[in-house]
């Protein structure tokens, strides 16, 4: 084993040191009381690697991921008012799993906002550009008025590791 290669074992296995620390308080840490007219959600979608290079890339190297049936099993749907909108951030890759845990979660899928990106990212069937954001409701929440609704297209730089626009 090389210098370099124990150098960034070390370093990993100290990251997942301090990485378990953080996420231990904030496993403690209660849910919010509900109920919520909105959800804005960005979950942690465990996302597998195939490639040695991509391992870097992996989620999982920043921060704890949960699978799609995990995702599913938390109890969101508490949280929300009888008449809500959920607001969810899905990798491209998940977007099936993604509405499977909507309904899960008591949601119906209405529509999405796609987040357009300069920085080429990863991908195996394409090179991904843009992230997606899905919107659903469950009950009967308003709409916003025709002058509020947002484009669809929201577009903008990636400044940050799963940071999102504004």
């Amino acid at each position: 084993m090389t210098a370099d290669l124990f150098a960034d074992l070390l370093r990993r296995e100290r990251k997942a040191i301090r990485r378990e620390a953080e996420l231990h308080a904030v496993r403690r840490r209660p849910l919010p009381e509900g109920p919520f007219d909105v959800l804005y959600c960005d979950p942690p979608w465990a996302f597998k690697t195939y490639s040695p290079l991509g391992l870097r890339k992996s989620p999982e190297v920043h921060y704890e991921t949960l699978t799609p049936d995990e995702l599913a099993s938390l109890p969101v749907g508490r949280l929300a008012a009888d008449d809500a909108v959920l607001f969810l951030w899905v990798p491209g890759a998940h977007l099936e799993q993604a509405l499977t845990v909507i309904r899960a979660w008591g949601f119906a899928y209405k529509s999405q906002i796609v987040w357009a990106q300069s920085h080429v990212g990863t991908g195996y069937w394409c090179r991904s550009t843009h992230k997606n954001l899905l919107i659903a409701t469950r009950g009967l929440p308003r709409a916003p008025q025709p002058a509020d609704r947002p484009r669809s297209v929201i577009e903008g730089e990636a400044y940050g590791y799963s940071a999102k626009p504004a």
